[in-house]
Formats: C-alpha cells, structure tokens, sequence
C-alpha cells in the first residue's frame, strides 16, 4: 500500500469515527445541560480536525489520482527503440558486388504514435573487439555517409529505415574470419503523445559474416550482438555521459581541430592499421605499437 492510500484511508476512518461515534456521545451527555454544553468547545475543536482530515483526504486523493495518470502515460507513450540492422545488397552496372548497405530499423514498440522523430547513425571497421573506454560515440558529417534522418512520425507497432553505413566486397573476408569488428551506433529523439521528449541510442558490434548457401556472392547476415556501452534510453544516456572518461589531451587536440566532426574521421583513418590480417595465432600483421584497445601509442 502506498503514503497516498495509506493517507486516505486513515482521513475517511477519522471522519467516519466522529460522525458515527464521537457526535453521539457527545450530544447525548449534553441534552439536559443548560448554558455551554460541554462539548461544545470539543466539538469545535474536532470540527478544525476534521477539516484537516478533509484536506488530508483531498490530498491524498490528487496524489493517486496523479499517480494513475502517470501510469496510463507510461502504459499508452511511445517507445521508440532499434530493432535489427539489415542488410542491402549494392551492386554495379553489370551486377558485380560491390557490397551492402546497412540500414537500421527504428521500430515503436509503444501504443501511440512516436511524433518529431529525429534519428542518426554511423559504423566503423575497427582491428580490435574492444573501443577505447573515452569513445564517445559522436555522429560522422552527413557528407561522408548517412548520419540523420529526420521521419517525423513512426505509428504505433511500425518501423523506419536509416542508412547507418556500408561494407565494401574487399572487407567481407576479413569480417568472416574475424580481422574486423564492425561497430554500428546511433540515436533516436522523439516526442510522445503526451509532450514529452525522449531519447534512445545503440552501439552493436559484429564479428562475423553470414552466407546463404544459394548464393554465396552476397553476405545475407551480420552477427551483430549488443555492445556494453551506449544502450540506453532517457535519463540512462545522461548517466552514461557524465561517467564516461574524457577523450585523452593527445587525442582531444586533434579531434578538436576539425570542425562537424571531421576531426573523428580523420582519427579513425589515422588508426587504420596497414592491414587487417593477423596470423594464425591471433596475432596481426601490423606491427604499430598500440594499447590494449588498438589506439596508436605516441
């Protein structure tokens, strides 16, 4: 039982006792009495209870009353969230592979419509299984690829499509045999039915590439699995941020320098190794001093 109702229900036995059993007993002492009956001062006393006793019950009363509506928002809201990322076959003019696109699906698992609906997203290749723990997912210039979409509106139990990135043919092989880790993330901003705002972002990370058997040109899956960062919704985001280390002064400098976010673009390929292969050990090619997350020592 919650305060609220807890509130309420000792108001109602409050003015319930004194309507039912103090009034009588008072009054029955007091018929034979001349001049102030005695209870008349009680009675005035117990009259300003009651009023507080109302007021209480008033109360008590708009706090569920609130508190059911509150529910029923949160039963009834939007709940905008990322779904699957698919895969879409590119080819040339003479139907050569030229490799796949990757589309996030945004769907509303809620049972009102998600209205201003905002999205973005962007994927790397990246030589190890991990991101540095200061990565701070930032979106990539629209003109280097798709970064945000603007769909005003996703119904209720319906989905949308947004370009997230793409994986050229040469890099399928080093996807399936493990070489690259491909990292995919993104965000939603929405607003309910109700008028309140909301958020949600992603990261998936995949590690292998899957085939149909019928035809073995065309990669037809991704294993992409959650990663243990950048999955949140609302207040979870803000948390996230404000724990998250800040970027490294060596790194920071040359990020900041570029404006929009090229300064992110130009990392990544400042940390592309020459080649992806390792060895059958597990060891790559590559010999560029690095840590333990792939980032180039100074």
């Amino acid at each position: 039982m919650s305060n609220s109702e807890r509130v309420a229900l000792t108001a109602l036995a409050c003015v319930a006792i004194w309507t039912f059993v103090g009034l009588p007993i008072i009054y029955h002492g007091a018929e034979h009495s001349e001049g102030i009956k005695p209870g008349e001062w009680l009675v005035g006393g117990a009259t300003v209870a009651l009023v507080g006793a109302t007021a209480a019950l008033w109360w008590a009363t708009r706090r569920l009353v609130l508190g059911a509506e509150d529910t029923a928002q949160r039963q009834l809201r939007a709940y905008v969230f990322i779904e699957e990322i698919k895969l879409r076959k590119k080819a040339g003019p003479q139907g050569e592979v030229l490799g796949v696109d990757l589309m996030a699906v945004w769907k509303n698992f809620g049972s009102t419509p998600a209205l201003k609906v905002r999205t973005g997203g962007n994927c790397v290749f990246w030589h190890q299984a991990e991101l540095p723990p200061w990565f701070p997912f930032p979106d990539f210039p629209a003109l280097f690829g798709p970064t945000a979409g603007d769909v005003r509106l996703i119904a209720q139990g319906s989905s949308v499509h947004h370009g997230t990135g793409f994986i050229p043919a040469d890099a399928f092989e080093a996807i399936k045999k493990g070489w690259i880790n491909v990292f995919c993330w993104g965000w939603v901003e929405y607003t309910d039915l109700f008028g309140k705002t909301h958020k949600a972002r992603y990261c998936w990370r995949a590690r292998s590439l899957g085939y149909n058997k019928d035809d073995t040109k065309w990669p037809d899956s991704l294993g992409f699995h959650y990663y243990d960062r950048n999955n949140c919704v609302d207040a979870e985001c803000d948390q996230e941020d404000r724990q998250r280390p800040p970027v490294p002064a060596e790194h920071a400098k040359k990020i900041s320098n570029n404006r929009n976010n090229i300064g992110w673009l130009l990392w990544f390929d400042q940390q592309r190794p020459t080649t992806y292969e390792r060895a059958p050990d597990g060891t790559p090619h590559d010999q560029t001093p690095r840590d333990q997350f792939g980032v180039k020592l100074s």
